[in-house]
């Protein structure tokens, strides 16, 4: 169970702008691949607003991780006080997903294939 606890976690603190298929350069190709103002300008918001809830998650994660330990070496801790961090954690991840597909969702409504093909191309100068 604490293998998979710390595999969630790994997953999540990795995740977000690294870890959802983001390039490092996701504004800037946005910028170029999208002539649209309007549809860019949305693009940028939901990818915007995307970062600062992981970031958000991140934190949440980061506390419940903390949390984890402090149960992990706490004597007195019971299973159920493992499963309190647990669900915590699960409900970071489920956060976590969401963010990924309302911004999936605005992107969507807001690209061509074309531009989302460009905008996940590693190769734009």
């Amino acid at each position: 169970m604490i293998a998979a606890l710390i595999a969630l976690i790994a997953l999540l603190m990795l995740g977000g702008a690294a870890g959802s298929g983001w390039t490092a350069d996701l504004e800037k190709n946005i910028k170029h691949a999208v002539e649209d103002e309007d549809r860019r300008e949305a693009v940028l918001e939901a990818t915007g607003a995307h970062m600062d809830g992981m970031k958000e998650v991140a934190g949440s994660v980061t506390d419940h991780f903390v949390q984890l330990l402090e149960t992990h070496i706490d004597f007195e801790s019971t299973g159920k006080d493992f499963d309190a961090v647990a669900q915590q954690l699960k409900a970071d991840q489920a956060k976590g997903f969401a963010l990924d597909l309302k911004t999936l969702k605005a992107m969507k409504a807001n690209l061509t294939p074309e531009e989302w093909n460009a905008v996940f191309t590693k190769d734009q100068k």
